[in-house]
């Protein structure tokens, strides 16, 4: 029972510190999803050369698309005339960064953090959309649906009345349902981390920096984290001795790949396509962790400092409440609603 409240309270520090950057990220989130016109997004990033891929680098970093939502607009990229390096690099840059989790990192792992976060996230995508412009460009691209359920908004009502119901309605029905349940997990898991390992835990472990950024790799690549649950996990492991590199690594290679994008690029950019993904992110990845763990001890990277909260402690507490309660209390209504509607049964 100990360990549990210990884990309890550890988490309730870290939501209670993270809230009002994660309310301020997802503010920015809805202003950016209802006045920034999809269409002008598509077409600055049309085209294939290398221009286009900087283009998707850079407008993936704050583009509030969901996990699920950059599959099919990527997609649609690809359909409108997009090479494999655009294509590829607005798949890796976009579900790396975004304005919450940049907010995040802020609160969580500091200012320095979050710049070297979307700027790490940005050369990768460059890099590995450039290489993937090397090849000849010669698949066409494959069929694909290009909606989800969780990214189709209202594009009607262009008024200012209008944006801010689409704004709305875009952070509390689309973007607090995708990543709120990952984002708790990952906060009740950096307080079973902060609770349960010791405080050189890490440091002990054989390999030093270079041995944790490959674990990170091979924990990241594979098992698909959302970029604002990540963020709790890396200043969590951080806390235990986590090489910096190393938490640069599972930032940027959790969320960018996933089994699901590796299919979609197969089927639009070629057989080539997901050997120069899951290595232009593996390399990526590590080399800009290398840098980071270079850097590290003049930066101070591998410390976590203490920071005056975005808000005062009552409003600080309000925004955790606010918070949990956007998550939680649309699930237990679909919960309650699923079990209390009638069965349908063949007569």
């Amino acid at each position: 029972m100990s360990f549990v409240f210990d884990a309890m309270i550890a988490a309730w520090g870290m939501l209670l510190e993270a809230a009002p950057y994660i309310w301020l990220g997802l503010l920015v989130a809805g202003v950016l999803h209802a006045w920034v016109p999809q269409e002008w997004i598509m077409a600055q990033l049309g085209g294939r050369g290398q221009a286009s891929v900087w283009k998707a680098a850079l407008l993936g970093v704050p583009i509030p698309l969901c996990s699920c939502g950059v599959i099919p607009a990527a997609v649609g990229l690809r359909r409108q005339g997009a090479g494999r390096g655009a294509t590829l690099s607005f798949l890796i840059s976009t579900p790396e960064t975004s304005a919450d989790s940049i907010a995040l990192t802020w609160a969580l792992l500091g200012p320095i953090w979050a710049v070297i976060r979307p700027v790490a996230a940005v050369i990768t995508a460059v890099i590995t959309g450039t290489v993937a412009n090397l090849l000849p460009d010669d698949s066409p691209a494959q069929p694909e649906p290009l909606t989800c359920a969780c990214c189709s908004g209202d594009q009607a009502g262009q008024n200012p009345a209008g944006r801010m119901r689409r704004a709305w309605n875009f952070v509390f029905r689309e973007l607090i349902p995708d990543i709120g349940g990952w984002l708790l997990l990952g906060i009740l898991l950096s307080g079973v981390i902060l609770a349960m390992l010791p405080g050189d835990f890490l440091e002990k472990l054989p390999g030093g920096a270079a041995g944790q950024m490959i674990a990170a790799l091979l924990i990241g690549i594979p098992l698909y984290i959302c970029a604002a649950a990540s963020t709790p996990l890396a200043a969590a492991l951080l806390v235990k001795g986590m090489a910096p590199g190393a938490a640069l690594v599972l930032l940027l290679a959790g969320p960018a790949t996933n089994l699901a994008s590796a299919l979609v690029v197969s089927r639009q950019v070629g057989e080539a396509g997901p050997a120069v993904y899951f290595g232009g992110v593996a390399v990526g990845s590590l080399a800009a962790g290398a840098v980071v763990q270079y850097f590290a001890p003049a930066w101070r990277l591998g410390v976590i400092h203490p920071h005056n909260g975005l808000l005062p402690e009552p409003l600080s507490i309000a925004a955790a409440l606010l918070l949990v309660a956007a998550i939680v209390i649309p699930r237990l209504r679909r919960i309650v609603r699923d079990r209390t509607r009638p069965s349908t049964t063949l007569q």
